[in-house]
């Protein structure tokens, strides 16, 4: 178990100087001897051999017993400007002491010194032995009352320290040397090359700060340092914290278990990769020394206060808080798993209010599990935010990693806010010196300047409402009200609104008045703080548009047609307005279903969409490897539906279902295997096609290692499968086996994940697929394939017997997963040769068109295609509903509905031989040219058996002519 701007510009320009940079607080420039031609070396000093080996393996104990991570070897020494190094006399009088540290084997080395004192003039300097990093110079203005002092590593196995002293301060100088650590893990990277996937040792589910999912916490990240703690060989994590007052006393939250030697903790600001993917980030940006204020054990936090002010350019941030003893709805972690570059963790679910392991009370969060990213050692004391992005607590221990979906937990800020009851045991009195009583604080960014940001207003069509503007103005002084103000140009004119509080935070809004077609609208927004500073919008612009006018014929469609027959009819859509219409069009249908379904509705063949469960199939964690402790429901139908949607599903089990009849693409398709590592996704791929899922049309997808296929990212590496649909993430997926699965099964090289497409369909296929930790050759080969028509086919050709099938979810589910299709859950139901189709039901009319875009007194007409090959005789029913971009709302959406009758009776005129739909006679004419001229036969034959003897002959003609012309009786045909 483990324990658990500012200014930009110059942080960027430091970041490109490279490696040479001078780190933490120093006054910079160069080391003397650099530019001196000092022949002797110094003295080399070199650590003892340890058994790194040994000290790995006790590091693995340690993680189950809640210490700090450890990524260093101190050694105790004692060197000194007396006992050790060397001393040269320069031109001027002046000195240098030098001494060399080597620790053979080292990725980096990092110094302790016992005593710091140095006088007014004297400069201290640490580099590596190619001189790439150089640390310094540190002056007297790092002396500190405790008279200790800490170095950063330097990359190596070894560093040299040289201390200068001008010729009027000599002898004045205190300095010693009291550990040298031996970093025998590379935590900082700086061992590694440019072809390594990572710097730090932390799991590969980890998310760096700086991709997408990061962006809303680009503030927060800020305050989130790395500690190098226990005489610089261990590492935790933490955070500055905002005080009331807001008056950036460097207030740092962490971990009460990180304590011991926090005088000579070196924190380190900003070390995070620059963008999403893997790459060091800086290691300069760093404060030396620290104060403890505050600590308590039940909640396990500790309060510094840093001895050194972060310099501007860290561009630091004093994160935001709440002592309110409520669990928040969804949590955020940052932090350095392992010594890592800056990582962020989600949990979407709500905290639960805990006691921590074996303790007694609430005193702390538990965090169910990570749905994306973990915690690891060395993010120990680092600060979990609530959805406010107010600190609620600060990590104790836990068991999470990536291979260990599994709970951490927090040290409750609320309970630390009273904690022991005295300020050395409590945060109240730092955090509040007032005794406001204050129970939030946001964040404090003391370098934020005013800034306003604001969506730009698209154009409208709206010609009856005032143009709501709405902006979030932040700043850390307080807002002059009467300066906050939105300028807009209308036909040359400026006006001026003044914006006001939405009572929603930041969020201001203000007002153009409405306008008629074919206004053009310039505007932008002025705010002022009581500062004196002021920020300015672009100028953006906006027209209204003009309006289009929708008509549509006919009003309704009433078809009847036999069983196997067709035919078309148009619909014609017509825009009499000035304004572009854009519009599209669908299908609902309102009445029964055909064929097979209705046979399986009747014969209660059908399975629900989906089932119910109780609260423990949606909140149960499984440890990862092993077997799920649930069952789910008895698949004991071979179809089922229909979804909200309109979905079915239907197996080769069914005698009228589908065939089994594998797609082979193993010569043809794209191998993505090495795309996908356990617990992982690969993509974006191409469909091939515009495939309608749910409503939705994409042209591209990903594919899950665990079993499912889906079209966004979120959530996609996740093997803890629900029960289908649930809301919680991923959504958006077709689960044709969702389960912890892994590409990279060591007992079971050479899976294959290949995907191929044509045009019509689009294959993704898995062939010899294992499971997680499966024994060898326990493996499955099955097959995605998608439609251009929308269907979708799961099938499975081979299934070792070792496979366990009775623990996966099968099914699909929607965007936002408030619909789905569940086939199976934790249940056995798949076998060899099955195949499974999601599919809607037969679409009995067919649009030749379903959106278009119209100009001014322009008309589409559409083919409307009406056929009845599957279906049974009957009624049906359908709207075919209009969407468009008319604001005439009782026109929008137009709704035209649709008939359909399917008889088995001939739907011929009797006696209406030429099929013009009328008895006249020209019936006549077109059987005498039948019978005895070698004309066309009726259509059907049996509309021209007038007389209904069963055959066509003369007295067909005779019965027609007495009926037209001497009132004979009506035509009787069959």
């Amino acid at each position: 178990m483990k324990p658990l701007q500012v200014t930009i510009l110059a942080a960027i320009i430091i970041l490109i100087l490279g490696s040479s940079a001078s780190a933490q607080i120093s006054a910079g420039g160069t080391p003397v001897s650099f530019g001196k031609a000092i022949i002797t070396e110094p003295p080399e000093m070199e650590m003892p051999a340890f058994d790194i080996q040994a000290m790995l393996a006790e590091d693995a104990e340690e993680a189950k017993l809640g210490i700090p991570f450890r990524f260093g070897k101190p050694f105790e020494v004692d060197f000194n400007l007396d006992n050790s190094g060397f001393w040269t006399e320069l031109e001027d009088g002046s000195h240098i002491w030098r001494i060399q540290i080597v620790s053979p084997g080292a990725y980096s080395i990092n110094l302790i010194y016992s005593r710091y004192r140095l006088p007014d003039g004297a400069r201290l300097f640490v580099y590596n032995e190619d001189r790439t990093a150089v640390l310094g110079a540190f002056t007297s203005a790092n002396n500190k009352d405790h008279g200790q002092f800490a170095t950063s590593p330097t990359p190596g196995e070894a560093c040299v320290v040289e201390y200068y002293e001008p010729v009027d301060v000599r002898g004045k100088g205190e300095l010693t040397i009291s550990s040298v650590i031996h970093g025998y893990r590379d935590v900082f990277g700086f061992g590694r090359t440019s072809a390594d996937k990572g710097y730090g040792e932390s799991g590969s589910c980890n998310n760096n700060i700086n991709c997408p999912e990061g962006e809303p916490w680009q503030d927060e990240k800020r305050a989130v340092a790395m500690i190098l703690t226990a005489g610089g060989s261990r590492i935790c994590s933490g955070s500055l914290v905002n005080n009331i007052r807001q008056d950036e006393t460097p207030y740092f939250l962490t971990a009460n278990h990180c304590l011991g030697g926090e005088t000579t903790w070196i924190f380190m600001f900003n070390y995070e990769s620059p963008g999403c993917t893997n790459a060091n980030g800086p290691t300069y940006m760093t404060v030396q020394g620290s104060t403890l204020r505050a600590t308590y054990t039940t909640s396990d936090f500790a309060l510094l206060e840093l001895t050194e002010q972060p310099p501007e350019f860290y561009g630091v941030y004093f994160a935001g808080w709440s002592n309110i003893d409520v669990a928040s709805t969804s949590s955020t972690g940052i932090h350095h798993p392992s010594g890592d570059i800056k990582k962020i963790s989600f949990d979407y679910d709500p905290v639960t209010s805990a006691n921590y392991l074996q303790t007694s009370g609430t005193t702390h969060w538990r965090i169910g599990n990570w749905e994306d990213g973990t915690t690891e050692g060395g993010s120990s004391g680092s600060p979990l935010f609530d959805q406010n992005h107010r600190v609620v607590g600060q990590l104790h221990g836990g068991y999470a990693s990536c291979t260990s979906i599994t709970p951490d937990w927090y040290g409750k800020f609320a309970m630390s806010w009273d904690g022991g009851g005295s300020s050395s045991n409590r945060l109240k009195d730092w955090l509040d010196p007032d005794n406001t009583g204050a129970t939030t604080l946001d964040g404090f960014d003391p370098y934020a300047s005013v800034t306003i940001t604001h969506d730009p207003l698209s154009n409208t069509i709206d010609t009856l409402n005032d143009y709501g503007v709405i902006c979030t103005i932040k700043s850390n002084a307080d807002l002059v009200a009467d300066s906050l103000l939105l300028f807009y140009e209308i036909n040359s004119v400026w006006s001026t609104d003044l914006l006001e509080s939405t009572g929603a935070g930041d969020e201001y809004h203000g007002f153009i008045p409405t306008q008629p077609q074919g206004t053009s609208i310039y505007y932008y927004i002025f705010a002022k703080d009581s500062e004196g500073r002021v920020d300015t919008t672009d100028i953006y612009s906006f027209m209204v548009e003009y309006i289009p006018a929708i008509s549509v014929t006919p009003a309704s469609f009433d078809i009847t047609l036999e069983l196997d027959q067709s035919t078309q009819d148009t619909l014609v859509i017509t825009n009499s307005g000035l304004g572009i219409l854009n519009y599209s069009i669908k299908t609902e249908s309102t009445a029964k279903n055909s064929g097979l379904i209705a046979r399986l509705e009747s014969e209660n063949g059908l399975a629900p969409a989906r089932r119910d469960y109780s609260e423990e199939f949606y909140t149960y964690y499984e440890p990862k490897g092993d077997s799920p402790s649930l069952c789910g429901y008895v698949v004991d139908k071979d179809a089922g539906g229909p979804d909200e949607y309109g979905y079915y599903w239907i197996d080769s089990d069914e005698p009228e279902g589908p065939v089994f009849d594998w797609i082979d693409i193993t010569g043809s398709g794209e191998d993505m295997a090495d795309l996908l590592d356990d617990d992982s996704y690969a993509g974006p791929f191409d469909i091939g096609f515009a495939f309608n899922f749910y409503g939705n049309v994409y042209t591209q997808l990903y594919v899950g290692s665990n079993g499912i296929i889906g079209f966004d990212t979120t959530s996609m590496k996740l093997r803890q499968r629900t029960p289908l649909p649930t809301a919680t993430t991923p959504n958006n997926i077709m689960a044709w086996l969702w389960d912890d699965l892994d590409p990279t099964d060591d007992a079971n090289p050479g899976a294959q994940v290949l995907i191929h497409n044509d045009g019509s369909r689009c294959v993704i296929q898995f062939v010899d697929y294992p499971e997680y930790n499966a024994a060898t050759g326990d493996v499955i080969t099955a097959e995605v394939v998608l439609y251009n028509d929308g269907t979708i086919i799961y099938q499975y050709l081979s299934i070792a017997s070792g496979f366990d099938v009775s623990s996966c979810a099968v099914g699909i589910e929607s965007a936002d997963g408030t619909d789905g299709l569940e086939v199976a859950y934790l249940s056995e139901y798949l076998h060899d040769s099955l195949t499974v189709k999601f599919f809607l039901p037969y679409q009995w009319l067919t649009m030749g068109k379903t959106a278009g875009v119209l100009e001014y007194n322009m008309a589409d007409t559409i083919p409307c295609e009406f056929a009845t090959a599957e279906l049974d005789t009957g009624l049906y029913n359908l709207n075919i509903i209009i969407s468009s971009n008319d604001p005439d709302q009782p026109d929008n959406p137009w709704n035209i509905p649709a008939q359909l009758h399917v008889t088995a009776e001939p739907t011929y005129v009797c006696g209406d031989a030429s099929g013009n739909g009328l008895v006249n006679i020209l019936d006549v004419t077109f059987l005498i040219k039948y019978l005895y001229q070698d004309g066309p036969a009726p259509d059907p034959i049996e509309a021209g058996d007038a007389d209904g003897n069963g055959a066509i002959n003369i007295l067909d003609v005779t019965y027609l002519v007495h009926y037209l012309y001497l009132e004979g009786s009506e035509p009787v045909c069959p």
